[in-house]
C-alpha cells in the first residue's frame, strides 16, 4: 500500500460525498463511499453498507469519478510523500521550539 486518501466530492448547498481509498503501486481501491447532507440536523453521515456489497454496476460507475479527475496511484504517492516531508518539517521545527523553551527555562532556574 502506497497511501489512503479520503477525498470529499461536495457542491456548496448539496450533499456530499467521501471515497475511502487506498493507492497501491498498480491501481486505486475503493473502500468506503459515505454521504453527508448539509442540511440534515444530524452531523452523523450514514456509512452504508460496505462498497465490495454493492452492485458490481455501481461499484464500476463510482470507479469512473477517480479515473475522470486523472487521480492515479502515482497523484496519491506524492501527496503521501509531500505530507510525509511536511509532517517531518513540523516535527523539526517543534523540537527547535521545544529546546528554545527548555533552554529559557533552565536561564530562568539558573
Amino acid at each position: 500500500m502506497l497511501a489512503a486518501h479520503k477525498p470529499w466530492v461536495s457542491k456548496k448547498s448539496e450533499p456530499s460525498w467521501e471515497l475511502g481509498v487506498t493507492a497501491y503501486a498498480e491501481q486505486i481501491v475503493i473502500d468506503t463511499l459515505t454521504f453527508k447532507d448539509p442540511n440534515a440536523k444530524d452531523e452523523i453521515s450514514y456509512q452504508g453498507p460496505a462498497f465490495r456489497a454493492l452492485d458490481e454496476n455501481h461499484q464500476k460507475t463510482i470507479y469512473k469519478y477517480p479515473e475522470t479527475r486523472v487521480i492515479k496511484p502515482s497523484t496519491i504517492h506524492s501527496l503521501h510523500e509531500y505530507m510525509i516531508n511536511k509532517d517531518v518539517k513540523e516535527y523539526i521545527m517543534w523540537l527547535k521550539n521545544f529546546k528554545k523553551l527548555i533552554e529559557t527555562w533552565t536561564l530562568l532556574i539558573a
